[in-house]
């Protein structure tokens, strides 16, 4: 195979140059130059109008840590600045949410080094701003973004602008030209018709695909082909791939079904190569070889003439060993006996015996060392006699049995040697003579000898190809080798079963079958055995690797054959090309021995950090054409130019002129001609086409702006929003032109409760200076995301677990689903059905009156015509429903939210069980309040889809009285909580608010005719009211006189939503953002934390069984308050809607730590101060927040 391309990959992007500061600034104040900034959520780009090019260019990203040994205080990096301290990597934070600015501390950042590098040392900045925006911003992001401009830099006016608008301006000179911009960015593509000289953005389009969208797919994509990968690929890595080899096809389909073909990889096939450490090789010459080879051999003799010198002085030393011991023994003769063995004991020897023995042992040696030195061969050794081995016992002394016994041990062990000896000879003579008779086969009959030395080669690989076959079978249990081995095992137990006492039974009684007798008898042991046969094993290899060195010395071409077909088998798969592209094949095990050289050591080296692309190239890029290709239910993007064509009416005048812009996919060749060929096909027959690309698509966008502002002085200057319109109309405010956003119909609204919400800060912010409060006007309200109506439910496409880690716990708070209000309003006409669906029976209740029973009955409204007539049935609601009971609505809902806990935790991570075959793994708690149990039932019957359960199955069903009950704020037992709700309600900024709104209470008490102290003392109560019937699809009330309805008078959607705006206001109010949020919270909700928490711990510990999921069926009182203490994001701590969900997981990483994840409504908790990452939080850190919230002593608190 022809190799492709390689394209070596470097480990990051280059150190960014270091920026230096301006000081220009004052110079550019005076004339007035409007200061642009091309505000993305990739990259920052900022400079002067007057100018070609930024002067700024930096990532969107910054860091601001800690690092006392530089600096006392805390640092700020911004850019690709993050990366040049390790200890920022942990703080690096974006100001964008999926392309809107959220996180205005870092915001803050951004622009205080945009501020500072171009040289503004003032409080004050002289200049006007032109900043670009995202399409359709947030009034909430635009409000911060100006109090941030207005009020921190003291700017005299901004301008917003869309970017990709901006972009076509640089490049067509006017907004005059019709045109189609699809401007693709980091996080997003937006779709936006130019018409009418402006931009028309009601009919803009959105695709939540971007340029970060294709590096995260790319990285999804490699990681699932190389799992095995030795290092991690990185973010910018990938995008520097994507950039490098991504192409837009021109035909999909049809390029791809013939990618992996050998022609197309030739030229298609990448292979990157990424760094790799170097293997360490031998690079020595071959003189260098010599020059060590002729050293060893100067050492070697030096060494032995060493050791012939020692051997010699140790002759010495022991012939003078053998005089003294000569000289004692020679002493005998002039010593009496007592003498002569005091002289043995001085010298060390027992007896006179003992020296004998050390002298001829030393005599021995002395001899053995002359003569080897005078070359004399030693004599061989007589055999040895064994005399008393073959005289009977009785004919011996005591000593001489004992000797006997000896001798017989090593007469037995001498015959054994000598057997081996002989076997061994006989042995060397066979191979010899096979030797001598296979070198002359090889000599007169070649071919014969090698075809036999093929068949025999062959023979070996043949008996290890049927082991591994017969190993693979034996994993198969419906394969006949494991069915035979089943069998063999049912009979080895039907024959040798064993009875309680221990003896052995047989199938015919106790007759002996005689099994063992023969040796055969034993192979049934083996045919049952699924061990590996190692040892057969090592044979045949042995002998493989004999007969391929033979055949390379007289075959090389037989073997190098057999490699290339062996190469060619691998590589004319599908699956290696797609991994492995053009590369040979590196075989396992090869015919031909091998000898790597340096060179093919680093090839191999480097090859274990190579990844081929190949169909990723044109499959990474597609996903905005498909984006089902990675789970988006959007419609790809010449669908979504078709749809804009409709409803502009056709214009062909827009796909005359289609512009492509921005970071995202503009840049990816191939683009602009796919677009053509897929636009052509949509428009009408004979209509020009225009595609084409923005001259610099990454900073046209930042040129425009500067060009509009400088050119378009009039329409820029009409477009500033000045300090005096921020101060009137507030942050949301916004002068539109032909190249921004524009106001929506709540704008009006909106004012008004930036107004209230100011005065109210105002009024309370003066009181405290506690930590955990915030600044209340701050408080957003995102109505575009927000519905009561509609929580988020997990999803199984975008869940993600954590990699390399193990699910221990799952603890699950849900709200109970859509009610009925909890309080009535009189002429309520509509009807209330809560008898359509049956939930699941899978409750086991643990009162003393149903503990035998596992059934569970429906409440249903029923108002007989008896009643009717004498009854009170004409002051209640009509249908089956009483005041706040689970409707079917709410039903539906908690059933789709089990389907999604069990698409996750059964189906993608087998987390829970199929089936519920143990109700040991499930912890189930409601309140004491009807509609929690119901909704916890609907959500386990669809977890577990299974019905006639029985009464051993049923799970336990855990409920507090009411009077202990934790899971809300318990006000009888606890009155400390009403006392702080007193002195919040009685606050001049609660009361203030409340006379503000008092219009709009006293409008819809009129129209509800609820007239109550409690409907005055908040809007909880109009907000109940209001959105149940909204998410039941049921009219809004309107006012009755004498009975008869008033249709013109009626609550509108305004109302709803300043209603809404209100009561979201007052929870965030008493549960986060007041000077007694924490204490109430401690109150409220502290000791249902303080259970959370015991649980993650006894779980930790190893003492819940095989406890896996704890449901706590409770209310919107539970969930918020929960939010409160994990200090929420402003998004995710509005009023929980029906059928909320908060989950946590406790996983169990690789090092044995364990992390917490927090997911609210289907999405990772996001958090206002970022005290943790709700994706993987430490447990100690988690519990470290926490149990501030938790009462030690909450009797005590109570009572203060």
């Amino acid at each position: 195979m022809t190799r492709g391309d390689l394209y070596e990959i470097p480990d990051g992007p280059p150190d960014p140059s270091p920026a230096m500061p301006s000081f220009d600034f004052t110079t550019m104040g005076h004339g007035g130059v409007p200061l642009v900034i091309d505000n993305g959520s990739g990259t920052c780009r900022a400079g002067w109008a007057t100018e070609q090019d930024p002067r700024l260019e930096f990532d969107s990203i910054v860091a601001k840590y800690r690092n006392r040994k530089v600096s006392a205080g805390p640092i700020l990096l911004v850019g690709r600045n993050v990366h040049s301290d390790p200890m920022a990597k942990s703080s690096i934070r974006s100001a964008f949410d999926n392309g809107v600015v959220t996180n205005f501390d870092a915001m803050e950042g951004i622009l205080d080094y945009v501020f500072t590098m171009l040289g503004c040392v003032d409080d004050k900045l002289d200049q006007p701003i032109v900043m670009t925006e995202a399409v359709c911003t947030p009034y909430s992001s635009r409000r911060n973004m100006s109090e941030l401009l207005f009020e921190c830099y003291n700017i005299p006016s901004v301008s917003y602008g869309i970017d990709s608008v901006w972009s076509y301006y640089k490049n067509t000179g006017s907004l005059s030209t019709d045109g189609l911009v699809i401007g693709s960015g980091t996080v997003a593509s937006h779709i936006i018709p130019i018409y009418d000289a402006r931009a028309h953005t009601e009919h803009c389009k959105r695709i939540n695909l971007g340029g970060q969208s294709m590096e995260e797919y790319l990285l999804k994509l490699l990681q699932l082909k190389y799992p095995a990968f030795p290092m991690k690929i990185t973010e910018w890595q990938s995008q520097n791939l994507i950039q490098h080899s991504a192409y837009v096809a021109e035909d999909y389909e049809k390029e791809l079904s013939c990618y992996l073909t050998a022609d197309n990889l030739s030229h298609k096939d990448i292979t990157v190569q990424f760094p790799f450490p170097m293997p360490s090789v031998d690079e020595r010459t071959e003189e260098d070889i010599q020059r060590a080879t002729e050293r060893r051999r100067e050492q070697a003799k030096k060494m032995q003439e060493v050791s012939a010198k020692k051997r010699q002085e140790k002759v010495e030393l022991r012939a003078k060993e053998l005089e003294g011991f000569s000289e004692i023994r020679n002493s005998k003769d002039e010593l009496d006996a007592d003498e002569f063995a005091a002289r043995l004991k001085e010298a060390g020897f027992k007896d006179e015996r003992d020296l004998e023995d050390t002298i001829a042992s030393v005599q021995q040696d002395v001899t053995r060392a002359q003569n080897k030195e005078l070359g004399i061969e030693p004599e061989e050794k007589e055999a040895p006699t064994f005399p008393l081995a073959d005289i009977p016992n009785d004919e011996l002394t005591d000593e001489q049995k004992q000797e006997k016994r000896k001798q017989v041990l090593l007469r037995a062990s001498h015959e054994a040697r000598e057997r081996a000896r002989v076997e061994r000879e006989k042995e060397k003579v066979r191979q010899d003579e096979l030797a001598k008779q296979d070198e002359d086969r090889r000599l007169n009959h070649f071919d014969e000898w090698l075809a036999d030395l093929k068949a025999q080669r062959d023979g070996v690989i043949a008996r290890v190809e049927d082991r591994r076959t017969h190993r693979k079978e034996l994993n198969d249990r419906r394969s006949h080798a494991s069915q035979v081995r089943m069998r063999n095992i049912a009979d080895l137990a039907a024959t040798e079963t064993t009875n309680s006492t221990g003896n052995k039974r047989r199938r015919r009684g106790d007759q002996d079958d005689e099994f063992g007798a023969e040796d055969a008898d034993w192979n049934i042991y083996r045919d049952i055995s699924k061990e590996e046969e190692a040892d057969e094993d090592e044979e045949d290899e042995a002998e493989l690797e004999k007969y391929n060195r033979r055949l390379a010395l007289y075959a090389p071409d037989y073997l190098a054959s057999l490699d290339r077909n062996s190469r060619a088998k691998i590589e004319n798969t599908t699956m290696y090309r797609f991994t492995d592209g053009c590369e040979e094949a590196i075989l396992e095990k090869s015919a031909m021995p091998q000898k790597p050289d340096n060179a093919t050591i680093i090839a191999r080296a480097a090859r274990e950090y190579q990844l081929h692309l190949n169909v990723e190239r044109i499959r990474v890029p597609e996903i905005i054409f498909r984006p089902g290709l990675i789970g988006l239910d959007q419609a790809g993007l010449l669908e979504t130019i078709d749809g804009i064509l409709r409803q502009t009416g056709n214009r062909t005048s827009l796909i005359n002129n289609v512009f492509v812009t921005g970071g995202g996919f503009s840049g990816v060749t191939g683009i602009l001609e796919r677009l053509q060929r897929d636009i052509q096909s949509i428009a009408p027959t004979g209509t020009p086409i225009t595609v084409r690309r923005a001259v610099d698509p990454l900073r046209d966008a930042w040129r425009g702006a500067a060009l509009w502002s400088m050119n378009e002085a009039e329409a820029f200057k009409a477009s500033c929003i000045t300090r005096q319109d921020y101060l009137e109309h507030g942050g949301e405010y916004l002068r539109e032109h032909a190249m921004s956003n524009r106001l929506g119909q709540m704008q009006t609204a909106a004012f008004a409760v930036v107004a209230i919400l100011a005065a109210f800060a105002a009024a309370d912010s003066a009181k405290s200076n506690s930590a955990f409060k915030t600044d209340v006007s701050n408080y957003v309200l995102d109505d575009s995301s927000y519905s009561y109506c509609n929580p988020g439910y997990p999803s199984a496409q975008s869940y993600v677990p954590l990699p390399g880690a193990k699910l221990e716990l799952v603890q699950a708070v849900v709200r109970h689903g859509d009610r009925t209000p909890v309080n009535y309003i009189p002429n309520d006409d509509s009807t209330w059905n809560c008898d359509e669906i049956e939930e699941e029976t899978y409750l086991h209740g643990t009162g003393e009156s149903n503990k035998n029973t596992t059934g569970s009955f429906r409440q249903v409204i029923a108002i007989p015509k008896w009643n009717q007539k004498y009854g009170f049935s004409n002051q209640f609601w009509q249908g089956s429903c009483e005041e706040g009971e689970l409707t079917d609505h709410g039903k539906r809902q908690h059933n789709i939210l089990g389907t999604q806990l069990r698409a996750i935790y059964v189906d993608k991570l087998g987390y829970l069980s199929k089936e519920l075959n143990s109700t040991d793994e499930v912890y189930l708690r409601t309140t004491y309040i009807w509609r929690t149990k119901n909704s916890a039932e609907s959500l386990l019957g669809a977890l577990w889809p299974k019905r006639g359960i029985a009464p051993k199955d049923a799970i336990i069903l855990h409920t507090y009285p009411k009077r202990i009950e934790t899971m809300y704020g318990n006000t009888d037992m606890c009155p400390q909580i009403n006392t702080i709700m007193a002195q919040l309600v009685a606050s001049d900024g609660y009361q203030k608010f409340l006379r503000d709104q008092g219009p709009l209470m006293a409008k819809l008490s009129d129209i509800m005719d609820v007239h109550g102290s409690s409907w005055k003392e908040g809007w909880d109560g109009h907000f109940d009211v209001l959105n149940a019937r909204q998410c039941h699809g049921f009219k809004l009330p309107c006012k009755h006189a004498d009975g008869v309805q008033n249709s013109t008078q009626c609550v509108s959607a305004a109302d709803v939503t300043q209603v809404s705006h209100n009561a979201n206001y007052e929870w965030a109010y008493k549960y986060r953002d007041s000077p007694q949020a924490q204490n109430l919270t401690r109150l409220f909700i502290g000791s249902f934390v303080g259970t959370l928490r015991d649980q993650m711990q006894d779980r930790i510990n190893g003492h819940t069984g095989s406890l896996k999921l704890a449901l706590y069926s409770a209310h919107d009182t539970t969930v918020w308050p929960l939010l409160g203490v994990l200090d929420a994001g402003d998004r995710q701590s509005l009023w929980p809607p029906y059928a909320s969900n908060l989950i946590f997981e406790l996983w169990k990483q690789q090092n044995g730590s364990r992390v917490v994840r927090v997911i609210f409504n289907g999405e990772v908790l996001n958090l206002r101060n970022a005290w943790c990452d709700m994706n993987a939080c430490p447990v100690e850190k988690f519990f470290k927040h926490i149990d501030a919230f938790i009462p030690s002593d909450i009797a005590n608190e109570c009572a203060k």
